[in-house]
Order: structure tokens, then C-alpha cells, then sequence
């Protein structure tokens, strides 16, 4: 009688296995938890931003013109300057100045970046902090 039923729960290795192989469908469920918890955090991250309203729009700031020819000479509200001397003046009087003036610079079509450069860098260390590169039109 034993050997009966030794016989009926013996697997014969000629048929195929029906046991689940369960190590891929782990691996692919603790791939989906990684990418769920890093994804969650962004998708319920919010910055509330104070944008200004059409209301609070005033009159736009006055604008102070630095126009730079292609040889390098410089121009303030269409008056040549002579030296570096008088724009360090100019820069260091603007950013000081009670109004919140804008300083535009604007390079013409061929001047070289090497003498667009060193105003910015002059413009930065004398305390102007309102300064805008007008794009050279074609």
C-alpha cells in the first residue's frame, strides 16, 4: 500500500513543471514601487509663484542706451564717450540713481563679442543691476 501511493505523488521527469517561476514578477513589481515612489513626489510638488497681475504694471522703467559700434566705440544716450573713464562714471551714477533705470545695451550687427564683453563685466562690478542685451537685428 505504501508503495501505492509513493507511486501517485512521484513526478515523472519527461512531463513539464506547472510551478510559477515568481522571481521575475518580483523583480518587475519592486521596479514599478521604485519608479512610483520617486515619481509621486514630483507629481505633488507645488511652487506658488506671486506673478505680477495686470493691475501692478506701471509705467515701464526709464531706459539708458549703450550702443557699441563694431570698432569698439561706445556711445551713452547717443553721446560718444571718449574713454572707459566717463562709462565707469556713468555706470557707478546709474546704479546709484533713485529711479530703477534700465541699462540696454546694444551691439551693432558686426561688432565682436571681445568688445561686448568687458562692458558687461564693467557694468557688473559697478553695481548695475538692471542691465538688458538687445538682440542684434538681421
Amino acid at each position: 500500500m505504501r508503495t501505492h501511493h509513493s507511486a501517485h505523488h512521484s513526478v515523472d521527469a519527461s512531463q513539464p513543471s506547472i510551478a510559477l517561476n515568481m522571481t521575475p514578477l518580483i523583480d518587475v513589481l519592486l521596479v514599478l514601487l521604485v519608479l512610483m515612489i520617486m515619481t509621486v513626489p514630483v507629481l505633488t510638488h507645488r511652487t506658488t509663484l506671486d506673478l505680477p497681475g495686470r493691475a501692478k504694471r506701471a509705467v515701464p522703467p526709464p531706459v539708458v542706451h549703450l550702443d557699441i559700434d563694431f570698432d569698439g566705440a561706445i556711445s551713452w544716450d547717443g553721446r560718444a564717450l571718449e574713454n572707459r573713464a566717463q562709462l565707469i562714471d556713468r555706470l557707478r551714477m546709474l546704479a546709484v540713481a533713485e529711479d530703477e533705470r534700465v541699462l540696454r545695451i546694444r551691439p551693432q550687427r558686426l561688432t565682436r563679442y571681445d568688445n561686448v564683453a568687458p562692458i558687461l563685466a564693467l557694468a557688473q562690478r559697478n553695481g548695475v543691476r538692471r542691465v538688458a542685451l538687445e538682440p542684434v537685428p538681421d
